[in-house]
């Protein structure tokens, strides 16, 4: 069975059900009995392979542009500031 938390907007007590996913959630604070209750939706964070992997190739290419604009091979930036001959042009 699902585990939901709860909330109540009014006197911020939290609390968790546990029941079918057909039944209605409860609309009543059982701390001070109000009927401003909502679903809490924990915020949850991970770390996977393949977003590290991601990340590690995002950091490499950003090196190896900063780089390139360095030596003043970066196509952009050369033909804007007009400062070297752009190495990356043909003909």
């Amino acid at each position: 069975m699902p585990r939901y938390d709860l909330y109540c907007t009014e006197c911020e007590h939290e609390f968790e059900v546990v029941q079918s996913i057909h039944d209605d959630l409860p609309t009543l604070c059982p701390s001070c009995g109000c009927d401003k209750v909502k679903q809490h939706y924990p915020t949850v964070a991970s770390k996977t392979a393949t977003g590290m992997a991601h990340l590690e190739r995002l950091i490499t290419e950003g090196k190896k542009d900063s780089q390139k604009l360095a030596r003043g091979e970066d196509r952009a930036t050369s033909d804007l500031v007009g400062d070297t001959p752009n190495k990356l042009k043909t003909g």
